[in-house]
């Protein structure tokens, strides 16, 4: 673990009876769990990025290609052939 903080001494922290209470002026940080959170926040930001560039979730593609499918097959079954085709 490892101490944040410019000061490792203790502050006198007032109560209502005048007694003193001692509280850290620091803050202890495990460096494991700090690494851990660096790299999901990273993670995080990478995923954001990557569905804002790609765009649409995998159902959602095969069911815009359905429709254009569909809507080509349409178009084609209602084409008027001419003598000269």
């Amino acid at each position: 673990m490892v101490l944040v903080g410019a000061r490792s001494s203790c502050s006198p922290l007032a109560r209502r009876d005048g007694a003193a209470q001692l509280r850290p002026m620091v803050e202890i940080v495990n460096l494991g769990w700090a690494r851990k959170q660096l790299a999901k926040r990273a993670a995080e930001q990478e995923a954001a990025a990557n569905r804002a560039r790609f765009g649409e979730t995998k159902a959602a593609r095969k069911l815009r290609e359905a429709r254009e499918a569909e809507r080509r097959r349409l178009l084609e079954g209602a084409r008027v052939e001419k003598d000269g085709e």
